[in-house]
């Protein structure tokens, strides 16, 4: 399919603000809307929050071919989802439908995971929305807050193996946690034991 002017794309990766941005244009729009996630972010539970404090009421799903029976009689021209790359089910083909049917869609999502492998589906999604449309975002290094482009995932405090499931929602008890990388951190351990050294000398000293 064709780039389309109707479909709006924010990714990039985790603390980047794409929840931010999606909620600050579904605000902005008086038009009624509606907005999806995944039912397995169960972080938030029936809400897309952003990091800065956004919070909307959404509508949880497991596939996004669940969205057709909300959109039954209801008169809407403005589609978002959140966290798409959570989603199971062939995301290109439905969203390549609503366009048809003339259904603005706005999405945020993650564009590679924990390993730095892109997401197959979004990378389509990227391909095809227009370049005025598309926003690759970034976030902030957790070791040295330069610009980041990698999403770590740490296991107790450990980079996580490429045996584990592409997707695992962090939890409460912060054993699962992510971090935002740049290019000269990413997925080295050594630069955690550096600074778990550099953080209990910190302590010494002060």
């Amino acid at each position: 399919m064709k780039p389309n002017s109707n479909l709006y794309l924010y990714y990039g990766p985790m603390f980047s603000g794409k929840s931010k941005k999606l909620i600050e244009v579904y605000n902005s729009l008086k038009l009624e809307k509606i907005i999806f996630k995944p039912k397995i972010d169960t972080r938030s539970k029936n809400f897309v929050i952003s990091r800065e404090g956004g919070k909307i009421e959404a509508i949880s799903i497991q596939k996004i071919e669940d969205i057709y029976s909300y959109l039954e009689n209801i008169d809407i021209k403005d589609i978002f989802f959140d966290e798409m790359f959570m989603l199971e089910g062939n995301i290109n083909n439905v969203v390549d439908d609503l366009l048809l049917k003339n259904y603005r869609i706005h999405i945020a999502s993650l564009d590679k995971n924990y390993l730095g492998n892109e997401f197959i589906e979004i990378k389509k999604l990227i391909k095809k929305t227009p370049e005025y449309n598309k926003h690759k975002l970034f976030g902030r290094c957790h070791i040295c807050n330069m610009p980041s482009n990698w999403t770590v995932r740490l296991v107790d405090g450990y980079l996580d193996s490429d045996k584990s499931p592409e997707i695992i929602v962090d939890d409460d008890n912060k054993k699962v946690i992510y971090e935002t990388r740049c290019d000269n951190h990413k997925f080295t351990e050594k630069i955690l034991e550096q600074e778990k050294i550099y953080k209990d000398s910190e302590a010494i000293y002060n």
